[in-house]
């Protein structure tokens, strides 16, 4: 009996050992295929997960408009202030980007100060537009520290719009 229990015992254990390493190998994997879709500094989705998206949505024939942004001017500010206040500014305009486009279906970081945004509801041009515009309008009223020594005086961002109705 003694026996008995004792290879149950260890049985139980070495169960419970190959369980634990399961679940840690899943934990591992879904925290691997979180970060492969994130950006790590601004913790936007990366432009691999926006590329995915979009041709899901190109392919249903979904109404849709692209919008790209890039920080004027932004090497000067981090020729300036350093890469650490750089850093600060884009993590900065990627939450003022995720609270302005609230009917937007994502934004992702581009790649350097290039963001881009995917209005997946937008039914016209105009109505892209306009969302771009609030964007934009946004990301110049907020304060950064330092942007009074930017060119203009402030910090602004270049925009650029593509619309597409679904069908074309």
């Amino acid at each position: 009996i003694l026996a008995m229990f004792l290879f149950a015992t260890i049985a139980v254990l070495s169960m419970a050992l190959i369980l634990n390493g399961e679940n840690r190998n899943l934990i591992l994997r879904k925290e691997l295929e979180f970060y492969s879709n994130q950006d790590p500094m601004t913790h936007l989705p990366n432009i691999r997960f926006f590329k995915n998206n979009v041709n899901r949505l190109v392919a249903q024939k979904e109404p849709l408009a692209i919008v790209m942004l890039d920080v004027d001017y932004f090497k000067v500010y981090n020729d300036t202030h350093g890469h650490q206040k750089g850093d600060a500014v884009l993590r900065s305009i990627a939450q003022v980007m995720k609270y302005s486009t609230r009917k937007t279906l994502f934004v992702a970081r581009f790649g350097g100060e290039e963001f881009i945004i995917c209005l997946a509801d937008s039914e016209t041009a105009h109505e892209a537009l306009r969302m771009a515009e609030s964007v934009r309008q946004n990301i110049e009223d907020f304060h950064f520290d330092g942007e009074a020594l930017q060119p203009e005086g402030k910090l602004t961002v270049s925009m650029g719009i593509s619309f597409s109705n679904g069908h074309k």
